[in-house]
């Protein structure tokens, strides 16, 4: 994964370094522990990495980053509309819909 964001609102647009970041604590999660991923330039806790899964947290705002094959999804979410449990499992979907595909 290259950091290039193939598709997205147009107010969602992630740096490629934060996209690269964030692709790495997919293989390293404990750096995303330790130091917090930015996205969109917010700097976000993270309170869930593992190999296909990155939760982070800031304030009521947050995001859901699951990998897949050649690409990974991410939502973001505000708590006030979405609950993290309802953008978790809309991103896993997603992403499992893009798995089926090859991507």
């Amino acid at each position: 994964m290259d950091g290039v964001q193939w598709a997205g609102h147009q107010s969602l647009k992630a740096s490629a370094d934060e996209v690269k970041y964030i692709n790495a604590g997919f293989g390293t999660p404990a750096n995303l522990f330790a130091s917090g991923p930015k996205l969109l330039g917010e700097k976000y806790m993270t309170t869930r990495a593992d190999g296909n899964l990155i939760i982070g947290k800031h304030g009521t705002h947050g995001f859901v980053a699951v990998k897949s094959a050649k690409c990974f999804v991410i939502c973001s979410f505000d708590e006030t509309t979405v609950t993290p449990a309802q953008a978790n499992i809309a991103t896993q979907n997603f992403a499992d819909y893009m798995k089926g595909l090859g991507f």
